[in-house]
Order: C-alpha cells, then structure tokens, then sequence
C-alpha cells in the first residue's frame, strides 16, 4: 500500500515535470522578449554609442540611437538624427544616413529669401563669416557608425543574453 502511494506521488511529479518540459521553450522566449529592450540598450545601444563618441560626434547624434521594438523578440536598432530642411517641401535631411553612408560632392544653393549662404570658416583663433551665392562641397565620408556599433555589440549581446537566459532557468529549474 504504501509502495503505492509513493509511485503515485512519483507518477505526479514526472506529468509535472513533462508538463514544465514542455512549456519550457515558450516560457525561456517570453522572459528573453521581456529583457529584450534592456539588454540591447547596455549593449549594442552602448557599442553604438561609444563608437559615436570616438568618432567625435555630438550628443544629438548619440541622443537619436534607440531601440525600437516592433514584436515578440524583434525589433530595430536605429539611428533618426536629423534636421528640418529650409526648402519649400519642409523635408527632414537625415543627417545619420549621410554619416553611415557618406554622401558625394554635391552643389549647396542658398535657400534663405537673400539668396545667400552664410558659414563660419576658421582660421587659428579667428573666426570670420563667409558669403556664398551657392558653392560645391566634397561630400561626406561614409563613417559606418551604426554598423560597426552594431556589429561589436552584438556578440556582446548574445553573451549577456545568453547568461540571463541560464540565470532564469536555474531560478526556475524543477525541484
């Protein structure tokens, strides 16, 4: 009688422990979407950010890296600094795509009322204002900011990633 009550007991933990089984790999991605966003702002959001600095860009630059999540264990680490344009139509110049991919020479025309183009030009200690009625300018070198950030980051990521996983599951292994 009392053999069988305990392969009962033991017939129960085994359907319990079968059942834990069984929902383990849903529960392991709905904790991994749950740190999703924190895990990916203190590392790749982080690597973007520290290659940003070395390459000398400002804070605004470094304020537009973010993370947008966009589903269950997905989304999209982006870079949307920018600035209005002066021209008729209002448009936004993306100037984070500019420095990813760099730009060609290109011709800048004014686009104030007086048709003239105002810019600091430094020489030593002095400053002094030139004047322009539109001129050429080299371009930008493509910089690959968000790329390489990314690209150092993630294997950074799937470390922390990989260890809060582990961490989970040994707090919420079947005793």
């Amino acid at each position: 009688m009392q053999l069988e009550i305990l392969l009962g007991k033991l017939e129960l933990q085994l359907e319990f422990a079968e059942m834990r089984l069984g929902s383990a790999k849903i529960r392991v991605e709905e904790f991994a979407d749950s740190i999703m966003i924190e895990t990916v702002q203190e590392t790749i959001l982080e690597s973007c950010k520290t290659v940003a600095r070395a390459a000398g860009m400002k804070q605004g630059y470094l304020d537009a890296i973010s993370f947008e999540k966009n589903g269950f264990l997905k989304g999209d680490v982006i870079n949307d600094y920018s600035k209005p344009s002066k021209d008729a139509l209002g448009s936004v110049v993306p100037l984070a795509d500019y420095f990813e991919d760099g730009t060609v020479t290109h011709f800048i025309e004014p686009l104030d009322p007086d048709g003239v183009l105002a810019f600091p030009i430094q020489s030593g200690a002095i400053t002094v204002t030139g004047f322009s009625k539109g001129h050429w300018v080299k371009g930008i070198r493509a910089m690959k900011i968000m790329s390489n950030g990314f690209k150092f980051g993630l294997e950074r990521f799937l470390d922390v990633l990989t260890s809060k996983i582990n961490r989970f599951l040994q707090e919420n292994s079947i005793q």
